[in-house]
């Protein structure tokens, strides 16, 4: 398998497993009250987030571009979720 087969099923992998991991988030919400504010406001994130995901995913140039930029670190991409800082992103995109 050469690099850039490596390379795409890889990425293939992240997206299942993105996939996987809104659609956890999302059935733990369902748990909760559907009349709930925080769960409204929780599905609205997550199907927004779904959303803009895919709108990247098939926006070929403008994802290479912003690659680029993340590579370079001209894009922030640390967020602080809980005690979990995804900063190792950074690493793993160089």
């Amino acid at each position: 398998m050469n690099f850039t087969e490596k390379a795409e099923e890889k990425a293939l992998e992240n997206f299942k497993n993105i996939k996987e991991s809104i659609k956890g988030l999302f059935d733990v919400l369902n748990l909760g009250v559907s009349d709930d504010l925080y769960f409204n406001a929780g599905k609205e994130n997550i199907e927004g987030l779904y959303q803009n995901f895919l709108e990247l995913m098939i926006n070929d140039s403008g994802l290479r571009k912003v690659a680029k930029k993340i590579q370079n670190s001209e894009v922030e991409i640390d967020i602080t979720l809980d005690e979990y800082l995804v900063e190792t992103l950074e690493e793993d995109l160089q």
